[in-house]
């Protein structure tokens, strides 16, 4: 525990994804995305669709960091949030009309 004279310890960093290792997260993610889009039902359970973030954490094997599921299920979720965001301003830009 910290006392009033020592600061509190950082938490350290994480390394970016770099742009191969999110390559290879959108490509997993794509080879499942019929179970890991659907909601669950008695074909798709929660422990089939465990199994098919597990695959997609197969950016740990171009990657020095290892990933667990759970990170990477976010970093996905965020990027396809980013990913939307920029899409609806680009047209919003596109919409806009032309007057001055």
């Amino acid at each position: 525990m910290a006392t009033a004279a020592e600061p509190p310890a950082k938490r350290s960093r994480r390394a970016n994804f770099s742009d191969e290792k999110m390559m290879v997260m959108i490509l997993g993610w794509q080879d499942w995305q019929d179970v890991l889009r659907e909601r669950l039902r008695q074909n798709i359970t929660a422990e089939r669709k465990k199994q098919a973030w597990e695959d997609v954490t197969e950016v740990n094997s171009v990657s020095r960091v290892l990933r667990g599921r759970e990170e990477v299920k976010k970093k996905f979720v965020d990027f396809k949030s980013v990913v939307k965001k920029k899409m609806s301003n680009i047209r919003q830009e596109q919409e806009k009309t032309g007057s001055m």
